[in-house]
């Protein structure tokens, strides 16, 4: 068993808890804040829940199908408003900007799947994974981040799902 370090050049961490730090001088006037991998309910509200854990593996599913490797949420130095951005980010409030898909991961996914049918990178397609794989786990992902906590799958609905797809050898066999 290989044992990981945050040192180690392999590890890339996704999830953590920022509770303690705070800025650094300047630091407020940073164009980026990354709710990343966070719930925005958990974000907003700071409950956290099962659900707000399958949120966090959905972005890891869409990310790595999709191969996008940046899900830090801009923003725009014109607006600093972080509570309009977790507005728009919970759905509440659409941003009609030319960036809206690099602004905002979890709506850039909802888009290409609707004109696509789903988000996987065209080098895993070509690898072998099939349009139908690559629906089924674009969905999972989506599901996974649907803005209401309560339709959300179980863990045990979401590791069903990514069992049916490792046997059949399609998309899960490329990782």
């Amino acid at each position: 068993m290989e044992i990981y370090s945050p040192d180690s050049e392999d590890l890339n961490g996704v999830l953590c808890d920022f509770g303690t730090v705070k800025p650094a001088a300047g630091a407020e006037n940073d164009s980026r804040f990354s709710f990343g991998y966070a719930d925005p309910f958990y974000v907003a509200h700071g409950i956290a829940s099962e659900e707000v854990d399958i949120y966090s593996m959905g972005i890891i599913i869409l990310q790595l199908v999709s191969q996008w490797e940046d899900v830090t949420v801009r923003q725009r130095p014109e607006d600093n408003s972080r509570i309009k951005k977790l507005k728009q980010w919970l759905g509440k409030e659409k941003d009609n900007s030319a960036d809206e898909e690099e602004y905002n991961f979890v709506f850039w996914c909802e888009e290409k799947n609707k004109r696509k049918g789903h988000v996987v990178h065209e080098r895993l397609i070509s690898n072998g994974c099939s349009k139908k794989d690559a629906r089924a786990i674009t969905q999972l992902g989506l599901d996974c981040v649907h803005r209401e906590q309560s339709v959300r799958p179980t863990i045990d609905q979401v590791i069903d799902v990514l069992q049916r797809l490792n046997q059949r050898r399609g998309c899960l066999a490329i990782f």
